[in-house]
């Protein structure tokens, strides 16, 4: 016997060496299957809840336009270090912006570490919008 033909007989790793429709694991197949339909269908209905309010773009491009200017009297009930900062970093007479937009990326524990993906509008009229993405890796061992 050749090692060509010792290779050929023994079966691969990670395939069945049964024969069959299924294999060992039909089950587990199903399971996978039946799994990924269901996050499909949770990501459609999330999406949908998620796009019901104004999006991102659209809370950001109507902010008011900035109407107030800074006064360094505003800050005289905060604690002195606050109060000494903002009066070094902050000109008298600067225009107070109206709306702020934040994006944040890094990490978050849910069993093990996840990135994630997440950017947010805050208007200083109350509006405010939000929208988070997070990755999930699945792998499957046969």
């Amino acid at each position: 016997m050749t090692l060509a033909t010792n290779a050929a007989r023994r079966p691969r790793m990670g395939v069945a060496a049964t024969s069959g429709a299924g294999g060992k694991r039909p089950h587990l197949r199903t399971a996978v299957a039946t799994l990924i339909v269901a996050a499909l269908v949770v990501r459609l209905f999330v999406d949908k809840a998620m796009n019901s309010g104004p999006s991102l773009d659209d809370l950001w491009v109507s902010a008011p336009p900035a109407s107030r200017v800074w006064r360094p009297s505003e800050v005289s009930n905060l604690p002195e270090p606050a109060r000494r900062y903002l009066t070094h970093a902050i000109a008298p007479g600067t225009p107070l912006a109206s709306a702020v937009r934040l994006r944040v990326h890094g990490q978050i524990k849910l069993k093990s570490w996840l990135p994630f993906t997440a950017e947010q509008v805050i208007r200083s009229d109350g509006g405010m919008t939000s929208m988070a993405s997070l990755s999930l890796t699945v792998s499957f061992f046969a």
